[in-house]
Parts: C-alpha cells; structure tokens; sequence
C-alpha cells in the first residue's frame, strides 16, 4: 500500500527525478502511466508501491520544464500507449486540480516525434496557481498541456476504463468545482477524468453526473478504487 499523498511543508531545493525502465521491444508494455509529484511527501515511496505493469515518472517540480516532464513520459513509454495515467500531486486548496510550478527558465527545444508544446513553462502558464475551469478557457498553453498528457492514454477499448486519474490533489473536497473543472477536462481532452482523495477508502474514483433537465453538475462516487489499478496492496 502507498503512504498518504501530502503536501511536503519543507521542499527540497532539488530533487533527483525518477523514471521507469522502458519495456524491452517483444515484451508485455506497460498497461498504465503514474506521475508523481516531488513536493509531496516521500514520493519515491510512493513511486515504490506500484505494480510492475505501471510505468513511473517522479518529477522535479521545482525544476522542470514542460518540455521535460513529456520526454520523461516518452522515455518511460515510448510512442505506446496506455490504458489509463495517474496524476499523483498535492493540493494546495478544495475544487482545483494539482498544482504544477514548473521552472521558467529552463526550456528545452522540441523535437519532431514529440507532440508541439508551448515554449513557456508551467510556472509561467499557470502563474503559480492551479487548473480551474476558468484557466483551461483562458489559457491556451495549459489546455495544451493537458492535451499533451492525455494524448498518452490509448482511444482503443473505449469501454475498459481509458481515463485520467486525478489522485490526492484536493479535488474532490469541493465537489460543485470539482465536477465542473472534470466536465471541462474531459469535453477539451476527449479523455475521461475522475479523481480521488480519500486514502483510506482506497482512493475511490469519483467523476461528474449532470441533471439533464437543470444541467446541475454533481460529484458521483463510483466503485473502482485507484489503489488497485496502480499499488501493490
């Protein structure tokens, strides 16, 4: 089992990142994706209770740049892709997705196998802060970014649980803003999203429901716990 997803209150001032061995061409490819934040706490830990079918990038978030982040994904993964991705990162308040502070200065060129990102760094599209509806329709690059990422989940097998997982951010605290910032997610990205808090309850998934008639949007809980399809029990 994974300890806890909390917020690191002392950062280090650098961290070394991690990434998964890639599959051996012939072999069974990794079946799911986990990126782990370095400012929470102990996150090799964490990285250290997946299973052997989920490939792992623990990155620097004090430190990398977009452009880093995905070649870290494309080492880990190479042009496969997989049936699910898991974002494990801290929250930093209820209703928004996890914070990324990525270094501004730091950018690295693109190449022509890798999908077009933004010359900018995280830091600087998301100034600091986090994914709110409002920013994934004002900012471009931040849309792009989760674009990016989701591109990594695979649109074969539309109905064996193809999604973004959204693990320890704070999300589901503020269940209205919660089910509107996975509504938008998912209607930019074409990639289902849920999202999960609760440790002891074994991460249990949660995604929107809208009231057809008032178009209400709600948080609904479902029955497939993250733990199982990432961490070793």
């Amino acid at each position: 089992m994974p300890p806890g997803i909390l917020l690191n209150p002392q950062s280090p001032l650098s961290f070394q990142p991690f990434v998964s061995n890639p599959r051996p061409p012939g072999t069974p490819q990794y079946e799911r994706l986990m990126l782990i934040s370095s400012r929470i706490i102990e996150p090799m830990k964490i990285a250290s209770a997946v299973l052997p079918n989920v490939a792992v990038v623990v990155y620097d978030w004090k430190n990398f740049t977009y452009q880093e982040l995905i070649r870290y994904v494309k080492k880990a993964i190479g042009t496969n892709k997989v049936a699910s991705l898991a974002v494990v990162a801290p929250g930093n308040k209820p209703g928004c997705v996890c914070k990324f502070d990525f270094n501004a200065q730091r950018v690295l060129p693109s190449s022509d196998s890798e999908p077009p990102l933004h010359s900018a760094s995280l830091s600087a599209v998301l100034d600091g802060s986090t994914t709110t509806v409002e920013k994934l329709r004002e900012k471009g690059e931040l849309l792009q970014f989760w674009k990016v990422l989701s591109g990594c989940v695979s649109t074969a097998n539309e109905n064996q649980g193809r999604r973004v997982d959204l693990i320890g951010c704070r999300l589901v605290e503020s269940p209205p803003e919660a089910a509107a910032v996975l509504k938008e997610l998912w209607a930019q990205t074409a990639v289902p999203f849920a999202a999960a808090d609760d440790a002891l309850g074994g991460y249990l998934l949660a995604t929107f429901l809208e009231d057809p008639n008032t178009k209400t949007l709600s948080l609904i809980s479902s029955t497939i716990q993250a733990v199982d399809l990432y961490f070793n029990r």
